[in-house]
């Protein structure tokens, strides 16, 4: 009589545990690579908002400075800039006339002359950029109008004006004319990631015809001339 044994395939134990190995080898693999897209994701989505942002502030900045109000006597443009230093970094004051046809307020009758100022203020942990948009202005009347916060990621706001010959930090009451450019400098920060961006662009004033002296100096001059006292 022959007698058969039938021999049943399976796993040892070793196979079972090399095999349980890679698989937590390759799951781990997966679980990084899903982390890190997510992450990757998160940092363009950051970097795309923070781009939005200071594509939105050059464009309302830019806007403003071409739509300065043209007129030979400077005095009707109110045109000067200060800058200062805030933790390190860079900040200017810039003060200008310009033609606004959307309303500060809802209500009320307002012409299309604004003064309008940017400016940066400090929480101390924050730089804020600020805009403010006084209608109808009044040279014998404090500075008012409507504060709009514009930015509360902003690191730096520097503008330089040109005077023909050389590139200046400040632009001062006592200039007789606008500058022929001014160069704006913006750097931004994404609280997210702290990654820094920045834009900057310059508007041109040289097709402007010659302004006029400050109220008690003689006419004439060059761009950027002071008055005479």
């Amino acid at each position: 009589m022959n007698i058969q044994y039938n021999k049943q395939s399976g796993f040892t134990l070793l196979e079972v545990l090399v095999a349980t190995i890679i698989a937590s080898f390759v799951a781990v693999i997966a679980a990084s690579s899903l982390r890190a897209v997510s992450i990757n994701k998160d940092q363009i989505l950051y970097h795309s908002q923070a781009s939005s942002e200071l594509k939105y502030i050059t464009n309302l900045i830019k806007q403003d400075l071409n739509n300065i109000v043209r007129d030979n006597n400077v005095n009707n443009i109110n045109f000067y800039g200060e800058q200062s230093m805030l933790e390190g970094f860079a900040s200017s004051k810039l003060v200008f006339r310009t033609i606004n046809t959307i309303k500060a307020r809802p209500t009320g009758i307002e012409g299309d002359v604004y003064e309008v100022d940017y400016s940066m203020e400090s929480n101390g942990e924050n730089f804020t950029l600020i805009r403010r948009l006084w209608p109808n202005p009044d040279a014998t009347e404090p500075p008012g109008g409507v504060i709009t916060i514009i930015s509360q990621n902003i690191l730096s706001f520097e503008v330089q004006y040109f005077d023909g010959q050389d590139w200046l930090s400040e632009w001062d009451r006592e200039m007789t004319s606008l500058p022929t450019m001014v160069q704006v400098t913006l750097m931004l920060k994404t609280p997210e990631t702290n990654d820094v961006l920045q834009s900057n662009f310059t508007v041109y004033f040289s097709r402007w015809p010659q302004q006029n002296f400050r109220p008690g100096n003689e006419r004439g001059g060059q761009g950027g001339q002071r008055g005479q006292r």
